[in-house]
């Protein structure tokens, strides 16, 4: 299975190390087309990121890169469309991104054939590799990520677990154990089955650093495996529920991620660029209309 990589912004990567974040989403390459970006001068070309209020410079002394293979409940789709809506319906893509996006399907890199992937917002798999790349070419392996339940783990960073073990239930692997829904992680022949608080000492959970509490299972004793997909509408903007809580007063809150891969559109509503391609805002759930909820269940799952 291919394996790939995705830049991190500096946002994004604190939010790995010191809050336990595992989430991902955007754009992404395949690693074994990208071995002669040694530099963060290369990785900016390959990973077009002169996208407008990047945090990013060809000068940086150092680029954080996800390397990561997909689990089955990761879903991509090739990035074709273009910068404008006429350009991705003459392509037949889906995409309307701002440049250096080209919506070809390829990164806009001089020399090189690199195909351009979209990620869509998923929990980080397991066993990737949060990786810095230094101007000198030499790489670090700052952490990786466990699974669900252990999160990540500290390589040449130290990785601070939260105080709040919190996992979303709308990405990533859920699983129906014992007439009981939790979140999960699929490993083989083997399911990792994750909660936030402490069950009854007679399940047999253990608590992990990440503060969650798990307990690994022959997946075979597991009735179902699925994912929640919660969709709706958002001052016109089709939007994916991606978490789902309280605040600090004590009012709930939902955290949307738009899937329409349309930036006019949800830069007109207002929502929150945290990476190229990549919007998502924190409402009011009331806010949301048309909430559609799907569970998916990859083929391997059934």
């Amino acid at each position: 299975m291919t394996r790939f990589q995705k830049a991190i912004t500096p946002g994004m990567s604190d939010a790995y190390l010191r809050l336990g974040y595992d989430r991902v989403a955007g754009f992404a390459v395949p690693v074994a087309d990208v071995a002669w970006a040694t530099s963060p001068a290369d990785l900016h070309a390959v990973h077009a990121l002169g996208f407008p209020a990047s945090p990013f410079s060809p000068d940086d002394a150092f680029v954080d890169v996800l390397r990561f293979t997909p689990g089955p409940q990761v879903r991509t789709a090739d990035a074709v469309g273009g910068t404008d809506a006429m350009t991705r319906d003459i392509r037949g893509g889906t995409f309307i991104d701002r440049a250096p996006f080209t919506g070809t399907g390829f990164a806009p890199v001089d020399g090189h054939q690199v195909p351009v992937t979209w990620i869509v917002h998923s929990r980080v798999p397991a066993g990737s590799e949060l990786v810095r790349v230094h101007a000198d070419g030499t790489e670090q392996v700052l952490a990786r990520y466990v699974d669900v339940a252990r999160c990540w783990e500290s390589a040449d960073a130290t990785v601070h677990h939260t105080t709040f073990p919190g996992v979303s239930r709308f990405v990533g692997a859920m699983a129906e154990w014992r007439a009981t829904h939790l979140n999960a992680e699929v490993h083989g022949d083997r399911v990792v089955l994750v909660s936030e608080g402490e069950p009854h000492a007679a399940f047999g959970f253990a608590q992990a650093a990440s503060g969650r509490w798990f307990r690994e299972v022959p997946r075979a004793d597991v009735d179902k495996l699925y994912e929640i997909f919660l969709t709706g509408r958002w001052q016109g903007v089709e939007v994916r529920v991606v978490d789902l809580g309280i605040d600090e007063g004590g009012d709930r809150r939902a955290t949307i991620s738009a899937v329409g891969h349309d930036a006019d559109a949800a830069e007109a509503a207002g929502m929150i660029k945290v990476d190229a391609g990549v919007y998502e805002m924190v409402v009011d759930p009331d806010e949301i209309v048309d909430l559609t909820p799907f569970q998916l269940v990859p083929a391997v799952w059934e």
